[in-house]
């Protein structure tokens, strides 16, 4: 410890305090990779925790997830389904039966470019902790137990609006992103939506975000599970122009500059790869804003490997400054 502290006091300055140190930076995720306990999270993170549905509590394969090591991801899509819809009906319930990853993480944004899964020929040895061959592995420690696809991560905090405005956000995920601002669900968006399942048949859910009928529906403002949303096509979203209709602009929120509210940000991925875009836009009355990434600290997404092209974003992006738990009680308490 006493040589990583010295380290880090040599290395270029970053936000994070020299007693973080062991908050290990990853393209979109710091991850606590110490043995001992994580200390309270770095101010400008959301602290988050990631559950693997194909395990029990103990961490165990479950036995639907052994007998079809080929094509698992069929045989885990209602627990999947239910968890997430769990969650977004704020019962936590479900999640319960799940292993649940002991090191923490926490981000600053989520914007991860286009994640594919390793083939499953080497998901045996995989299953074994060798290696993590999807997106999870920015978000999970080389120590834990993973293998790809089959996962959810819930981030949670409290974010300071920057200014005062009525605005809207915006995303797309490869599966599942959700985001409940202020204790309300605001956006529901990627191929898989949990709101429209009814826990018996988890085809209902599956690639709904590309179904035509909701795309149409959606566009005229007609889906009864998600009015006021929007759909924001630009050039550089070609990809989720033609899948999604365009990116996924949520239920419009107002806020006041320097007050702060809860937020939680859920994504998830039942198969094997993923990618997570989460921005925000104002509300104006021709509703062409730019689009700003959603970030609580002063860091940037990591460059786009060759090919690929994620949303564009404004680079006067503010900060949501985030709100520790320290800070509040002691607000609480005057």
């Amino acid at each position: 410890m006493k040589l990583k502290y010295i380290l880090s006091l040599l290395a270029p300055a970053v936000f994070l305090p020299t007693t973080m140190a062991d908050w290990e930076k990853r393209p979109i995720a710091y991850v606590w990779t110490a043995d001992e306990e994580a200390p309270r999270t770095p101010e400008g993170l959301l602290r988050g925790t990631i559950y693997d549905i194909k395990r029990d509590r103990r961490g165990k394969l479950k036995p639907e997830v052994q007998h079809h090591a080929g094509d698992w991801w069929n045989y885990v899509r209602n627990d999947y389904m239910n968890t997430m819809k769990d969650i977004m009906n704020r019962r936590h319930s479900d999640i319960k039966y799940n292993y649940e990853y002991t090191t923490p993480c926490a981000v600053g944004h989520l914007y991860l470019q286009r994640r594919y899964g390793v083939n499953m020929d080497g998901e045996l040895d995989l299953a074994e902790g060798k290696s993590i061959g999807d997106a999870a592995s920015d978000f999970v420690s080389e120590t834990q137990q993973a293998i790809p696809g089959g996962w959810i991560g819930v981030f949670k905090g409290r974010v300071v609006a920057p200014k005062t405005m009525k605005f809207r956000f915006v995303g797309s995920a490869d599966d599942t992103l959700m985001v409940r601002f202020g204790g309300k669900v605001v956006l529901e968006c990627g191929y898989v939506l949990p709101s429209v399942f009814t826990g018996n048949n988890s085809d209902e859910a599956f690639s709904k975000g590309t179904d035509k009928q909701y795309i149409q529906n959606l566009r005229a403002g007609k889906d009864p599970k998600h009015k006021g949303y929007s759909l924001i096509q630009l050039k550089s979203t070609g990809f989720f122009n033609d899948s999604f209709g365009g990116l996924v602009g949520g239920t419009p929120v107002s806020v006041q500059e320097g007050k702060d509210y809860p937020i939680e940000i859920i994504i998830g991925e039942c198969g094997r790869h993923g990618f997570y875009y989460l921005m925000t836009q104002e509300v104006t009355k021709d509703n062409k804003a730019p689009l700003m990434l959603f970030r609580t600290n002063e860091d940037w997404p990591v460059s786009p490997q060759e090919g690929e092209q994620g949303p564009a974003y404004s680079k006067d992006s503010p900060v949501w400054k985030t709100v520790t738990t320290a800070k509040k009680k002691k607000k609480s308490k005057k």
